[in-house]
């Protein structure tokens, strides 16, 4: 097993890295790596729905999809993202105790109660400390986890958005818990760098893993995938199943309903109040991307043609998302 630190901060490209270390190598690896304050959606979620965007979008922090399933999850410098892409014999590909394995042992160095949890957590004195998630491809396995080392919990909690009625889908929902942080549990405090430093030598000494750096040729792929696909509204936003958002407001009974189908409003209908202005808001949202500067465009176009109305552009749009 080769273990190799990716230099990367953006997830876009250690998502990239990790499909191409999949799928387009033999070798087996073991990653490492942080991102940038971002939150990562399963590939089979909504990500409207698992997110509380118009937070997200007000604090620039952005929304990435990854290929495995399972839930959403926040990232920051203080999280620590771990990957294992290996080579199977074609039986018993899945198995999240196998490969989290090794990094409750290391926890265990710390003298910290870590144990293997119920929905393939990690747990440290009854705090989920590592989510995880797995994708096959073939005969080899990408099992990548969370390590939340000294994470902000609080902005964590603001970023994700749990029971979202507005949306209406059959999308995985993700599945809450009691989280918290490594670093207060520590007997002895360290930086986030020192103990990504532990764990390497962790790693080498008892794994027998070797250490590795990235390739110019794996540089310019990852590149390369992020332009085409960990980059791109298609993959991050609009691949999932299609989804029906309610918009609502009881002081002018503004109620209105859009079917969305790949990131875009597919049809509208004006359900509450009987005015040529929001009839004619549904008909201009059709075909426009399920966006703020998309929805902020057309309303604001709207607002324009039929004058001021009883309800603001800012808080039509906010009822979007």
């Amino acid at each position: 097993m080769q273990i190799i630190e990716l230099p990367y901060r953006n997830a876009c490209q250690n998502l990239a890295a990790e499909e191409i270390l999949l799928k387009d190598y033999v070798d087996n690896f073991f990653l490492i790596y942080q991102n940038n304050a971002c939150v990562v959606v399963g590939k089979h979620q909504n990500a409207m729905r698992e997110t509380n965007f118009p937070f997200l979008f007000e604090n620039n922090i952005p929304i990435f999809r990854r290929i495995s399933g399972g839930g959403t999850v926040y990232h920051d410098d203080g999280n620590i993202n771990f990957s294992i892409i290996q080579n199977t014999d074609g039986e018993n590909i899945v198995d999240f105790e196998r490969y989290t394995e090794p990094i409750i042992q290391f926890l265990k160095t710390f003298n910290l109660d870590a144990q293997f949890g119920k929905r393939h957590e990690i747990l440290v004195n009854g705090y989920k400390v590592s989510g995880n998630a797995e994708h096959i491809h073939r005969k080899r396995v990408l099992h990548h986890g969370t390590l939340l080392f000294n994470t902000d919990l609080i902005v964590l909690e603001k970023s994700l958005r749990l029971k979202n009625k507005k949306y209406r889908d059959r999308a995985v929902d993700s599945v809450p818990g009691n989280v918290g942080n490594i670093l207060p549990m520590l007997e002895k405090p360290l930086s986030t760098a020192e103990f990504v430093g532990h764990l390497v030598e962790f790693l080498v000494d008892s794994e027998n893993f070797s250490p590795l750096s990235i390739s110019t040729e794996l540089d310019a792929k990852v590149d390369k995938l992020c332009s085409e696909k960990y980059n791109t509204w298609n993959w991050n936003m609009a691949y999932h199943a299609d989804y029906n958002v309610i918009v609502s407001d009881l002081d002018s009974k503004l109620s209105l309903e859009f079917c969305i189908e790949k990131g875009k409003v597919a049809a509208a209908n004006n359900l509450g109040m009987d005015e040529i202005y929001f009839t004619e808001l549904c008909s201009l949202l059709i075909g426009q991307v399920h966006s703020p500067s998309s929805i902020d465009k057309t309303v604001a176009s709207a607002i324009e043609k039929y004058g001021n109305q009883e309800i603001s552009l800012n808080k039509i749009v906010k009822m979007f998302f």
